[in-house]
């Protein structure tokens, strides 16, 4: 019952919440944290897309961590058993791309600080449009260092089990997932 006077402990034990997320285990301060980005928060010079998790997240990473921005097929939980999992779903992975590189620089240290999941041998999809959008918001952000590494499946896989964060969009496009390597926050 909602009236204690305490909201985060309030939402917490609401039948409200309960039933946005009928699964869940997690202690009252995350459930807190989960419903709290429910909320459209707005801060100046932050898109406001970025969750206060997903924020958090990118704050929290060093330099050489690297994060993957995961389309709709692509097996978050099970690959980032290790990683932090945050969902966007009804995001699409430009949108997530766009507000996490207006946040953090690409590792200058590294030849091609961003990956993308080459098409598989034999899979007669052509090259997926939305590689064009990435090369655009990369320029973007990252005009003079954002070389790609085409990354087998499998390969991909690996390096994502390795990453800090992997952000699960909605995405609907195939082969759309994209790793980036987090470099030097100059001030």
């Amino acid at each position: 019952e909602i009236g204690t006077g305490d909201w985060s402990s309030d939402v917490c034990s609401s039948d409200l919440f309960r039933n946005l997320h009928p699964r869940c285990q997690k202690p009252r301060n995350q459930h807190f944290r989960t419903y709290q980005s429910l909320f459209l928060l707005h801060l100046k010079g932050i898109n406001p897309i970025v969750s206060p998790e997903l924020l958090k997240a990118l704050c929290e990473m060093g330099h050489g961590d690297e994060l993957v921005i995961a389309d709709g097929n692509f097996p978050c939980e099970s690959v980032g058993k290790n990683a932090i999992v945050i969902r966007a779903d009804g995001h699409s992975t430009t949108d997530i791309l766009d507000a996490v590189l207006s946040l953090i620089p690409l590792d200058t240290y590294t030849e091609k600080p961003v990956a993308l999941m080459e098409v598989v041998k034999g899979d007669n999809t052509p090259t997926p449009s939305i590689w064009a959008e990435y090369d655009k918001l990369l320029n973007k952000y990252e005009p003079e260092h954002h070389d790609i590494e085409m990354t087998e499946r499998f390969a991909f896989y690996e390096r994502a089990k390795k990453a800090y964060l992997i952000i699960a969009t909605g995405e609907t496009a195939i082969y759309a997932n994209v790793l980036l390597k987090k470099g030097v926050v100059k001030v």
